[in-house]
């Protein structure tokens, strides 16, 4: 693993698919934050970092990202990050590792069939969700590898986004509660579970049920909708 500006690249081969697994994980400093990780050729790799354009949580958020590429034989990978090149070495995969890959290879099957969803509140209950004093925010996202492969496609993933939105006697009330709630330890515990790979789908329901019994115990009166999207690349 490499490190550079807080953020730690890793690149590891597969030895039975022949496919290639780069990450990318960190902290940012607000909610809001988009990061990618785009393939340009064989060897070399860029990351990108865009600042939230609206209202943010002022919480550190975890990311975690990540790229399936075919492995080709490379053992140094070039990672270029705000006008820089990280270079990265191609580690071995221990029995961990492949055990790791290979299942979310088998697995993929499972991701490729989740439509957008909304969690505990239907589509007209968000519709009803629009008065004035609502606030509403990105919780962060995590890439799914091969969540949408294909046989012509097999490295294609999916990306899950996650929102909260809140209704209550005024936008700053809500926003306040929203705030308050990520900062807690067992809530910013299940989000951080939520944004890897592998442990979205269980760590979601835990965190729902933990961030909505917080935000109860700080407003009376409120609306909230939990819900994600999901889209391929």
């Amino acid at each position: 693993m490499t490190e550079y500006d807080g953020i730690t690249f890793s690149a590891t081969r597969s030895s039975t698919t022949g496919l290639l697994w780069i990450t990318a994980s960190g902290t940012n400093p607000t909610s809001g934050w988009e990061q990618e990780l785009t393939q340009i050729s064989d060897t070399e790799f860029e990351f990108t970092r865009t600042e939230p354009d609206g209202t943010v949580l002022q919480v550190l958020t975890p990311f975690f990202i990540n790229v399936v590429a075919i492995y080709t034989g490379q053992s140094i990978l070039d990672i270029k990050i705000s006008g820089k090149t990280v270079h990265i070495d191609v580690l071995d995969p221990t029995i961990q590792d492949d055990m790791y890959i290979n299942g979310f290879l088998s697995a993929s099957n499972l991701y490729t069939a989740s439509p957008s969803s909304v969690f505990g509140i239907k589509e007209g209950d968000l519709r009803r969700l629009s008065s004035n004093n609502c606030f509403q925010t990105k919780l962060g996202s995590v890439s799914i590898p091969f969540g949408c492969a294909t046989w012509q496609r097999p490295t294609r993933a999916k990306k899950y986004t996650f929102y909260v939105r809140i209704c209550a006697p005024s936008e700053e009330e809500a926003r306040r509660a929203v705030e308050q709630c990520l900062k807690e330890g067992a809530i910013a515990a299940a989000l951080a579970a939520v944004l890897i790979p592998g442990g979205w789908s269980v760590a979601w329901g835990t965190f729902k049920v933990a961030f909505t019994s917080c935000i109860s115990n700080k407003l009376d009166d409120f609306s909230i909708a939990l819900w994600y999207e999901d889209r391929c690349y």
